[in-house]
């Protein structure tokens, strides 16, 4: 893929997504090697935390925002920029829930902040603060020392978010989701799933349909069963 220079995001010209860009350090959760799209419909920002829902574009390795309206991570681009740069939305955010993810020893390893309006942000700790970019951090299911404790014969759902996830563990049942959202879901994630009954609950859209497909075919040989049920 060919990018020209003037697509690319720079100090006077940062990225309207998180305010990055090339040339800052590494290692301080603000670089983005993003760029601008040729036809101005779409801003490619690198940083994951700011992608919401947003699917990972394989090969530019970018998250495609809308520039025009709302976008599907959960802001607008379109607002006048302030401070570093980045877009912000014209009302004031508070955050509504926090959800936790957990190792198989209960240790906390990041937390997946929700805000309204709809938005989605990921910290992990370090000392005594949070960080707002994950880095390496090991990525695990939502709710896992409770998949793992729970009962192996009973079947485990699996949905698109954490709060369906809370939801449907307020009824008693055995239910587990990636984090990032549609489209996030990693092979290894499977392995917790060896051997289980596996029913997938995708959001009723053409991500989640694809998401629903695609968490079925890496289950496919490693659950005892899945099952895809459309709501």
């Amino acid at each position: 893929m060919t990018v020209a220079a003037d697509q690319r995001y720079t100090a006077s010209r940062p990225c309207p997504v998180c305010g990055g860009y090339e040339g800052l350090p590494r290692g301080h959760g603000r670089r983005c090697h993003g760029y601008l799209g040729a036809d101005g419909r779409f801003a490619r920002c690198s940083r994951e935390e700011r992608a919401g829902v947003l699917p990972l574009e394989q090969g530019s390795e970018t998250y495609a925002h809308r520039l025009a309206g709302e976008c599907r991570c959960g802001m607008r681009h379109d607002r006048p920029p302030i401070g570093n740069g980045a877009a912000v939305a014209s009302v004031p955010r508070r955050i509504v829930a926090e959800y936790p993810y957990r190792d198989e020893c209960g240790v906390l390893l990041f937390v997946v902040e929700r805000h309204e309006p709809k938005r989605f942000l990921q910290k992990r700790p370090v000392g005594g603060g949070w960080i707002y970019h994950l880095g390496d951090v090991r990525r695990v299911l939502y709710r896992l020392p409770e998949l793992l404790q729970a009962d192996p014969t009973a079947p485990v759902f699996i949905v698109e978010g954490e709060k369906a996830a809370d939801r449907l563990a307020a009824l008693g049942l055995v239910v587990t989701t990636n984090p990032g959202g549609a489209g996030k879901w990693r092979p290894k994630y499977g392995e917790w799933l060896r051997g289980r009954h596996v029913v997938i609950l995708p959001d009723d859209d053409e991500p989640g349909r694809r998401h629903g497909e695609q968490v079925a075919h890496a289950l496919h040989g490693v659950a005892a069963s899945v099952k895809v049920v459309s709501l």
